[in-house]
């Protein structure tokens, strides 16, 4: 899903931006089509979490990826005894 920009702000309310645009992928692919849409136009990527880090390290002018949408548990591969997880 994508957004026009509007302001985001960390968890801590220490930074915050006024991005081009807030993308919220909800799948890998739509990361990479996000990314690339982005690199198409010449905008700076950053990608937040649950945005509390108290740095302006998820601070960009150009598109922010808000990768709250990729969670979840994926697979299990019960012989190898391994979960993914997106």
């Amino acid at each position: 899903m994508t957004r026009p920009g509007g302001t985001w702000t960390n968890w801590g309310r220490t930074e915050s931006v006024r991005p081009a645009r807030v993308e919220y992928p909800a799948t890998p692919d739509a990361v990479r089509r996000s990314v690339l849409a982005a690199r198409t136009r010449g905008l700076p990527v950053k990608a937040v979490g649950a945005g509390h880090s108290f740095s302006g390290i998820a601070v960009a002018p150009g598109v922010l990826l808000d990768l709250s949408d990729l969670t979840g548990l994926v697979r299990v591969d019960r012989e190898r005894r391994l979960a993914t997880f997106r």
